[in-house]
């Protein structure tokens, strides 16, 4: 019980639904991921760690980056359920 190792792989084609979005808006995966966070109404903060001064300024310029529109954010909304999950859904 709370061994989540075998959604691995689910949880990668998951992630793989969302690079077309960050591809398109010229972010990284991980810019995407601080972006979604801090625009989505269910969050007040992001913490994100960094291990680099590049990731710092990297994490950062997600904050500047152009606003997700509302069809990329119902893209990853939907990209991002998980019907079977053990944990309640931050998305609903």
């Amino acid at each position: 019980e709370g061994d989540h190792r075998g959604t691995f792989e689910a949880d990668l084609q998951r992630v793989e639904k969302l690079r077309p979005i960050a591809q398109k808006s010229g972010f990284s995966l991980a810019q995407l991921a601080i972006k979604f966070a801090v625009t989505h109404v269910a969050v007040s903060t992001a913490i994100v760690g960094s291990k680099s001064r590049q990731q710092i300024e990297d994490n950062a310029a997600a904050t500047f980056l152009p606003p997700l529109t509302r069809d990329e954010l119902a893209t990853m909304d939907q990209a991002l359920q998980v019907s079977a999950s053990p944990l309640p859904s931050v998305l609903s």
